[in-house]
Parts: structure tokens; C-alpha cells; sequence
């Protein structure tokens, strides 16, 4: 059939945007330049015209435009894996058609309020298809973009995974092609289109459960790595404490030589300076807190010093009887995630910690100041690699708090942020 210069010209175009698109979202090799890229574009313009001329653009034809018109020159000169080359050349033709027809059905709804295709590409081929290259070299571009952020190839299963996606939904849209540009409604070409929806249906399902999977797993082992260094910590303040009790019986043996001395010279005076000066000595060198709970004293002592190197001071309302179920893990984690986020984030010098009973809820409950609004920006408090934020350890104390139904809310009051915890 014959050709127009429009034609022509709108072929150049798509391969411009195609190859662009290929170049942009692979590394390409050192070996690949300009001259390389001018080859490329003007073999996809002669190899689709002559398609065009001689073929019409079949349909199912377009299944082997990646075999030589992408594949073999990213097999070449891209750097990656041979599936994803292969997978991101099907998808090519796959985007195209697919803003193609999107496009078209548009623009229709807009000139005509229904969907009447042919009357579109009769009317208005020239502008629609001239919308229909810019829309897919945005979309392209910005794909390629989000790929450059990874570094590494993807992954076997997901590259399946989507290639599956792509040839199923290249098949739909050719099966439809005559219903969508022709209007012709042929049963075959609509039973595929159905079968291909419905394998659709089915494999979105089959990914959506396998990433709720996968991030409960993530979840889980971000839990442990926690649990790890929360355990290592109990095992060095255990070994402090032992040498802390030594310390302290050895000094005291001395102390009460060194009265005994005293009383048995009868130099009361001095004796009772004595014991004075060691009291007031062992309260300045002994701030510690102490509950009934000891894994609550390991967090708040723990953390207490690590406020203290900062220059924070913390201060502590514990009014508390309640027996907790939670285990000792998920609690060390739970409050000292809450405390850490506080300490990284404070503007003042305070850091406030409530442990109260409330009915048959234990209520944690940990604040400090702030300059500007947190959750006006970030509401869900979603930690960036940037900045962590008040984000910091937010999924950790969700994910605890949900295991034992308790509630978690953040918010802000007077300048303050504040998370509270209620949990059994």
C-alpha cells in the first residue's frame, strides 16, 4: 500500500523516540556513539516503512519487530541481562500501541463524546498521531528514568514475571485492533482478548500476594536485625553490671576499713564527713531508673545516656504496675525505637517519657520539641534515604503494637511531637 511523506516522516519519529528510549533506560557500551545511533534510527525507519508498504502492518506481525528491530542491537551494545533486553524490547512495541489506541479513544471522546475510532483517524490522524509520539516519548522517559535508579539488573523472576504481563497484553490489543481502528468485531480475535484479560486478573492477584509477602518478610528480618542489637545490648550491660558490682564491693570494703578506722579512734567527726561525702558521691555517680520492670530499665537507663552525649536531658513519669505480655524483644524494640526517634529529632533540650497504666493498657508515651511540622509534610512519616526523620522505626512499632492490639498515634501539640502507644 502506498505511503505518504506524513507517513514517512511519522515513522522517522517513532524511531527517534523508540531508540531514544532504548539508549536512555540501558547503559549503553563505550562502543555505542552518535554515528551508532543515526544507523539505528534509519535502519527501524526503512525496515518499518518497507512493513508498511509491502505488509500493512499485519496483525501479529508486530510480535517480530523486536526480533530485529531492538533486540539485536541492545544484545549488542547494552549492558545488562539478555531477558531484560529481550523483555524491554517487546515492551516498546507494547507502549507504543498501547498510547497509540489510548490517544485515538481520547481523542474521540473529546471531538465526538463516543468511541468511534475510524472517524478520529480519518478526521484527525495527523494530530492524533503526532500526540501520540510525544505522549510515549514522556512516558518512556520517565520510565528510563526510574531504571537508571537501580544498579543492578532485575531480577530473574520479576523479568519473567513482566515479559508474561507484556506479551499477554500485546496479544489483547492486537486481538482488538479491528474492533478498535475498524469496528469489524471478529469472535476469535474477542475470545483471545477475554482469555488474555482474564490470565491478567489472575497473575495481578498472584504479584499483589507475593509483594504482601515479601514485605512482611522484609518486615520480619528488619525485626530481627533489631533484635540482634538489642540482645547484644542486654549482654554488654549484663557484663557492665557485674563489673560495676565488683567495683563497687571493692571500694566499698575500703569505706568501711577506713570508718571502722575512724570509729575505733574515736574521730566521729570525720566519720560522719566521711560517709557524707561517699552518699553525696553516689548519688551524683548512680542517676539511675528503676522500675519494676527490668527490661524497662535497660531501655530508659540505656537510652538515657545516649541523650545525655547529646546534650538532652530526659524526663520520666513512670507510674506503672501493669503485667505485660509483650516479650522482652518487642518491647525493647518498641520503646527504644520511640526514644531514638525523639532523640534524633529533638530541637530542645527535653525529651519527655510517660509509662503509665490506663485501664487494663500499659500507655507509653514519648514526645519531644519541634520547630516545624512534621506531619504536614509527612503525614504517613515515610523515611527518606536523605533524612530519617520521624520516620525513623515507624514500621517496627506498628507491626509490634499490631501484634498485640494496641494502638499507636502520632501528633503534634504546642510545638511537640508526640507518640503514643497504647499496648496490653
Amino acid at each position: 500500500m502506498p505511503i505518504s511523506l506524513f507517513d514517512l516522516f511519522i515513522n522517522f519519529v517513532e524511531a527517534i523516540t523508540a531508540v531514544f528510549f532504548l539508549t536512555r533506560y540501558f547503559r549503553m557500551k563505550t562502543s555505542f556513539n552518535a554515528v551508532y545511533f543515526i544507523i539505528w534510527v534509519l535502519y527501524l525507519v526503512v525496515g518499518v516503512t518497507v512493513m508498511n508498504v509491502y505488509l500493512g502492518y499485519e496483525k501479529y506481525f508486530m510480535l517480530l519487530i523486536p526480533l530485529w528491530a531492538y533486540f539485536p542491537w541492545l544484545l549488542v551494545f547494552a549492558e545488562g541481562s539478555v531477558i531484560e533486553k529481550g523483555y524491554i524490547s517487546i515492551f516498546t512495541v507494547q507502549l507504543l500501541a498501547l498510547v497509540g489506541i489510548l490517544v485515538v479513544i481520547i481523542t474521540s471522546l473529546i471531538m465526538y463524546g463516543t468511541v468511534d475510532t475510524s472517524k478520529v483517524l480519518q478526521n484527525y490522524y495527523e494530530i492524533s498521531t503526532l500526540i501520540n509520539k510525544f505522549v510515549f516519548l514522556i512516558v518512556s522517559l520517565i520510565i528510563a528514568k526510574e531504571r537508571r535508579k537501580l544498579k543492578s539488573s532485575l531480577q530473574f523472576s520479576v523479568l519473567i514475571g513482566f515479559a508474561a504481563f507484556s506479551i499477554v497484553a500485546l496479544l489483547i490489543y492486537i486481538s482488538l485492533e479491528d474492533i478498535l481502528y475498524l469496528n469489524y468485531v471478529n469472535l476469535m480475535d474477542v475470545t483471545i482478548a477475554l482469555v488474555g484479560l482474564l490470565l491478567l486478573v489472575i497473575a495481578v492477584f498472584i504479584v499483589f500476594f507475593k509483594m504482601q509477602v515479601t514485605n512482611e518478610k522484609n518486615l520480619e528480618n528488619e525485626l530481627k536485625l533489631q533484635a540482634l542489637d538489642y540482645q547484644k545490648g542486654l549482654n554488654e550491660m549484663a557484663i557492665e553490671v557485674n563489673r560495676e558490682t565488683g567495683r563497687i564491693q571493692h571500694d566499698l570494703k575500703h569505706f568501711l576499713s577506713h570508718i571502722d578506722f575512724l570509729l575505733r579512734e574515736k574521730r566521729y567527726s570525720e566519720a560522719i564527713d566521711a560517709v557524707q561525702a561517699h552518699s553525696k558521691n553516689s548519688e551524683l555517680n548512680n542517676k539511675v531508673i528503676l522500675t519494676s520492670n527490668e527490661i524497662i530499665n535497660y531501655v530508659l537507663n540505656t537510652k538515657n545516656g545516649v541523650a545525655s552525649e547529646r546534650g538532652l536531658s530526659m524526663r520520666f513519669v513512670l507510674n506503672f504496675c501493669h503485667e505485660l505480655l509483650i516479650n522482652d524483644v518487642d518491647l525493647v524494640i518498641l520503646l527504644g525505637n520511640a526514644i531514638d526517634n525523639a532523640i534524633e529529632n529533638c530541637v530542645g533540650k527535653t525529651i519527655e517519657v510517660r509509662i503509665e497504666d490506663k485501664n487494663e493498657y500499659l500507655h507509653i508515651t514519648v514526645s519531644n520539641r519541634i520547630k516545624n511540622s512534621v506531619l504536614e509534610n509527612n503525614e504517613n512519616l515515610e523515611t527518606t534515604k536523605e533524612s530519617k526523620g520521624h520516620g525513623y522505626g515507624v514500621k517496627s512499632i506498628k507491626e509490634i503494637v499490631k501484634r498485640y492490639d494496641g494502638t499507636v498515634d502520632f501528633y503534634e501539640d504546642n510545638n511537640r511531637f508526640y507518640c503514643s502507644i497504647l499496648i496490653k
